[in-house]
């Protein structure tokens, strides 16, 4: 009777020490013995640090991404998700998913910049191709669902879904790349919040389709290296265009094959370099836009070949204009797109200009050019045609070449359908081919004949991109702004305020028009070199670093500033930095591929499990039992841990000789003949191949102790009391 009582007495002192408390966070702690529900509240705050981010909303989350995502839905009484080392990046195991090489190759990419951040800690992250069976609560899944919307509020391709739960994190993207952007997104909120995920659902999608930056490399050199540091920052910012401007007034900066007398000696890109640069682009979802801007901009060229200068009515020819009147000027422009078009392969725009041939409005276009073009007009297209057909013509000409060529053309806005709303002269006649795309930079102030943006729209444009002059232009300037801006300097100081407080979509240069119209496809940051060397590559990289955050944000989200006003907003990029392998030069970490999974079978170590656990300590030696448990404790850890079946194979034969070698209490005879038992305790060591029915995950044993089982052990100690008086006083 008193081993009953001092029994029980132990059992209550184990479990009074250790009692798992549930708060209505749904933090589970044990309880330190002697130690109030309050000091253990307290320590689980210091070691996990969830209650801050538990308390954030959804918004507040949100906001911790760049760009802010459309919408976080935090789950009731929600709990943190967080990484650890048994956490896997998985892709499911099926031949669809076998075969896509592109998401492979993504969720390498992110798994290397993890590794470099690293998130969560110095070691690699596994990435596997998995069965739903081998799938625990601590893995990444990522799925693609190429066919259904991932939200009724946008047919995106670069839409994703995640879902954060206790099962795990479950991404279901519209895309290869948009499953990049939803890695990317859980790859901030741990930088940003303590390498936790909070309990919820994350649906975003951008809401301007291209966003993108324009590089003027022709003006300035700009090295390889820079263009793909910034290929890399697009991308972490879900950016997902880049415009190389690589032939101007100034410059000619590619390699050229075709006329190498005007390539730029003072530096240019090889045609190797530029290689390089579409396969990092393409491995980071950037898409690639050359530019040949003709028939303005060539003075460089014309340099060379100033034969090909438009001629003027005294027989004089332009320094900086094309001839567009000009048979063998127009087929040797011809021949520099048809090798770019080559080198440029398997990008789907290419920009042809079409912008600033001469000011129209001023000499000496009006007294030199003007009328030399309206005779080419009338005596090649018609006698109601003019000076402004002319250049339609041109520009047309040139873009049903590029499109012949596999390529969208794209001009600016300003040189076609001039003087539109002007009555006092004949407007353009020939109308533009509705597939060439319109850069929308300028209404200018100071030339009011300049087409407006309604114009295209009316004419069936329905590709039109906002590179609003007055919010996302930053310019090499020949001479310092007299209201404290630099000459290396957007229009205004704090652009990056300006950009994300007030612009919109539907907000053009001195144009306004619906943020959702379906016309409005991009939006493009530009940088401008007209003085050249004014400054570094490395200043322009640091000059544009807040408007480039700004624009990334309102372009993918245009409630961004709604949900983060700009100081938060500069406070949660600051945590953010710059992406994994930034510094120009570097590369990212090498990662191992991902790994196909066996199909593993633990049926035979299970049931030894199970014939083990149910053994008693005390029908045996406390070495042998000791030994039993060792191994019992490692065959369990194993389970959903291991990437062979030789592993499992050889646990089982490990277990089972531990059950066999178990020595009796008091006879000295093995596990073979052990009180109350007729058979041999282990089982065969010749375990069976893979089933794929098998989840390889235990069930949990143990019992959650909690107040009614201190009431079960206290009826235990007050039954057992009692008893013990009984006997005594029948012993009396």
């Amino acid at each position: 009777m008193k081993r009953i009582l001092v029994s029980a007495l132990s059992a209550l002192m184990i479990l009074s020490t250790f009692t798992n408390v549930t708060y209505a966070n749904g933090n589970k702690v044990d309880r330190v013995s002697g130690e109030n529900e309050e000091v253990a509240l307290v320590k689980e705050v210091e070691n996990e640090k969830d209650l801050d981010t538990l308390n954030l909303t959804g918004d507040k989350l949100s906001s911790l991404v760049l760009p802010i995502v459309q919408s976080y839905e935090v789950s009731e009484n929600a709990q943190n998700w967080t990484m650890d080392e048994t956490t896997r990046f998985v892709i499911p195991k099926t031949e669809a998913y076998l075969n896509n090489s592109r998401l492979k190759e993504i969720v390498e990419l992110v798994s290397a910049e993890f590794l470099e951040k690293q998130i969560p800690t110095t070691r690699e992250i596994d990435k596997v191709y998995a069965l739903d069976s081998q799938i625990t609560s601590k893995d990444i899944v990522i799925t693609l669902d190429k066919e259904n919307p991932i939200t009724e509020k946008s047919n995106s391709d670069e839409a994703y879904k995640i879902e954060i739960n206790e099962s795990g994190v479950k991404i279901v993207a519209a895309s290869e790349n948009s499953a990049m952007y939803a890695l990317r997104t859980i790859q901030h909120l741990m930088i940003t919040n303590n390498n936790k995920l909070v309990y919820g659902t994350i649906v975003d999608y951008p809401n301007v389709a291209e966003r993108r930056v324009h590089v003027d490399m022709a003006r300035k050199y700009i090295s390889k290296d820079w263009i793909i540091q910034h290929i890399r920052q697009l991308s972490y910012f879900k950016m997902n265009t880049i415009q190389l401007h690589f032939s101007e007034n100034l410059g000619f900066r590619i390699e050229s094959d075709f006329d190498p007398a005007i390539v730029s000696q003072d530096g240019y890109l090889t045609k190797e370099e530029v290689r390089e640069i579409l396969t990092e682009a393409k491995k980071y979802g950037i898409k690639v836009i050359p530019s040949l801007d003709t028939p303005g901009h060539v003075e460089h060229i014309l340099k060379v070949h100033p034969e090909f200068g438009q001629v003027d009515k005294n027989g004089n020819k332009s320094k900086v204009a094309l001839d567009v009147t000009n048979p063998d000027a127009i087929d040797y422009i011809k021949g520099l797109y048809k090798e770019y078009m080559d080198l440029f392969e398997g990008c789907t725009d290419f920009h042809i200009g079409g912008d600033e041939y001469m000011e129209f409005d001023r000499p000496p276009f009006t007294t030199e050019y003007k009328e030399v073009l309206d005779n080419y007009a009338k005596e090649n297209l018609g006698a109601e045609y003019t000076w402004k057909d002319t250049m339609a013509n041109y520009i047309n000409d040139i873009a049903a070449f590029v499109h012949e060529g596999g390529f969208k053309p794209r001009i600016w806005n300003d040189g076609i359908y001039y003087g539109e709303n002007d009555n006092r002269e004949n407007k353009q006649q020939i109308k533009m081919h509705d597939y060439i795309g319109i850069d929308f930079w300028s209404q200018m102030g100071w030339n009011p004949s300049i087409a407006r943006l309604n114009t295209f729209i009316e004419k069936g444009h329905k590709d039109i991109y906002n590179v609003n002059a007055s919010y996302f232009y930053y310019v090499l300037r020949p001479s310092k702004p007299d209201d404290g801006r630099e000459q290396h300097s957007f229009d205004y100081l704090d652009q990056d305020v300006r950009i994300y407080n007030d612009w919109t979509p539907g907000q053009f240069q001195s144009n306004t028009i619906d943020d959702n119209s379906e016309v409005i496809k991009g939006t493009s940051l530009a940088i401008w070199c007209d003085k050249p060397d004014l400054v570094t590559e490395d200043v322009i990289t640091e000059d544009i670093s807040k408007e480039l955050r700004s624009l990334a944000s309102k372009a993918w989200n245009t409630s961004s500033n709604k949900i983060a006003d700009i100081n938060e907003f500069r406070e949660n990029y600051k945590k953010l930095g710059n992406v994994a392998a930034f510094e120009k030069g570097t590369s990212l970490p090498e990662v191992q591929p991902v790994k196909e999974l066996v199909e593993l079978n633990y049926d035979e170590l299970n049931k030894l499990i199970e014939k083990a656990e149910g053994l008693k300590a005390e029908d045996y030696t406390e070495e042998s039992f000791g030994n039993l448990n060792k191994v019992l404790e490692e065959a369990k850890s194993l389970i959903g841990t291991v990437n062979s079946q030789e592993e499992i194979n050889s646990m089982v034969n490990k277990l089972n000789d531990a059950i066999n070698n178990l020595e009796g209490k008091g006879n000295g005879n093995s596990g073979e003949n052990v009180p109350n038992s007729s058979e041999k305790p282990g089982i065969s060591n010749k375990p069976g191949k893979g089933d794929s029915n098998n989840s390889g995950v235990l069930p949990q044993t143990g019992i959650e102790s909690g107040p009614w089982g201190m009431i079960a052990i206290a009826s235990i100690i007050l039954g057992a009391f009692l008893i013990y008086r009984r006997s005594t006083k029948t012993i009396e």
